[in-house]
């Protein structure tokens, strides 16, 4: 039986985000005689890293010790050294991450993979000029749907040759728990009779929180019985709180619940959730709204096609407007029996097709392959 391979997982930190947990689901779900991962942090660990010390992955910290350290090529390669069989992948494109990480990978001579979370689109590249010069010296770029991996190539300039499309993956089961809504009303506060939207999001103007908080004014004054919640903190926070603050109506009906650890269970309390975002790749937020059997409205944005399917498993917003938005979110909170068939079919599409376990084997093939396979890049 051929040796694992080794891959190195390079990010800033472990604090929460969005690629941040894909890595962490990611590390803990690779079959480890396959593919045993290491994950470095260029700066602290944070809140992530003890799930991955309990399943004894090894975290690194602390390699970088200012953005123009240098240095941290030599403690990189150092690194990967210790590792046979080793393999560098970049969670994120851009920045520190990706920049450092390939040039150790091209000293090392060992496969350099960017796992791409952001979708660029032509004229706003979401990265500097210098990693994207950087492109041919990585081995692979792994776009989470087709249509990123178009804007891959398109936008950001990715070799499209190299760029492979692994669908994000989830834990479908730890989201599928209908018996636990009667609780999780009751931990709100939920009356009977209240219709409950929700939202998981990172307050970053990105996300266009605000643009949710519009929509549910325009609901309000239509359907008072409607209460909003929102899960996630962020830079932002203060900023929409205070506007919250501002409207004795709003502050009664809009809740933020903060940075939460329950997710899974406040989840069921919804009858519908949202995303605003102005731009994803492939929403891990709305995976779980859908594996949690909820009807989600989104716009349409990035990669998020290939498991919403407007009017089967969930519904788009357009034009990407408040008014559009409470449009819908109205529809739905009139109409149960359309939220109950959508939720079926997003529960059965996600269980279907974005499990973790599907994920985490794409990633063990193509790390094999390129550690099998690769010379060096030109």
């Amino acid at each position: 039986m051929p040796s694992p391979c080794h891959l190195l997982l390079v990010t800033n930190t472990l604090a929460r985000g969005g690629a941040e947990a894909m890595l962490v689901r990611l590390a803990t779900a690779l079959d480890p005689t396959r593919v045993r991962p290491v994950v470095i942090c260029f700066r602290e660990p944070g809140v992530w890293a003890e799930p991955l010390l309990e399943r004894k992955i090894p975290v690194h910290q602390g390699l970088l010790r200012h953005k123009y350290d240098a240095f941290v090529i030599r403690r990189l390669s150092r690194l990967v050294r210790q590792y046979p069989h080793a393999c560098l992948m970049a969670v994120g494109s851009g920045g520190d991450r990706m920049f450092w990480s390939t040039l150790a990978a091209r000293v090392t001579g060992v496969p350099m993979i960017v796992w791409s979370h952001l979708f660029p689109v032509p004229g706003e590249p979401e990265f500097e000029w210098i990693n994207r010069r950087l492109y041919p010296w990585v081995h692979a770029v792994v776009a989470l749907g087709r249509r990123h991996a178009d804007a891959l190539v398109d936008a950001a300039e990715a070799r499209r040759g190299r760029v492979r499309v692994i669908r994000n993956g989830i834990d479908v089961d730890a989201f599928d728990h209908a018996k636990l809504r009667d609780a999780a009303r009751e931990q709100l506060g939920l009356q009977p009779h209240e219709t409950a939207v929700g939202m998981v999001a990172n307050l970053r103007p990105i996300k266009r929180v605000g643009l949710f908080l519009d929509a549910a004014a325009h609901v309000l004054a239509a359907r008072p019985q409607t209460r909003f919640f929102v899960i996630g903190d962020g830079p932002q926070r203060d900023e929409l709180q205070a506007r919250i603050d501002g409207s004795p109506s709003l502050r009664a009906t809009i809740h933020f619940l903060g940075a939460r650890e329950d997710v899974p269970t406040l989840m069921q309390a919804f009858d519908i959730v949202c995303l605003t975002s102005l731009r994803e790749c492939l929403s891990v937020a709305m995976l779980e709204a859908m594996a949690a059997g909820k009807a989600f409205v989104a716009p349409r944005v990035g990669s998020l096609d290939e498991a919403l399917i407007d009017g089967q498993t969930g519904r788009f917003f357009e034009p990407e407007t408040a008014d559009a938005l409470a449009g819908v979110l109205i529809e739905l909170i009139d109409d149960p029996a359309q939220r109950t068939r959508l939720g079926n079919a997003a529960r059965a599409k996600v269980r279907s097709e974005f499990r973790l376990e599907r994920m985490a084997r794409e990633f063990e093939d193509l790390v094999t392959e390129l550690c099998a396979t690769t010379v060096r890049c030109d």
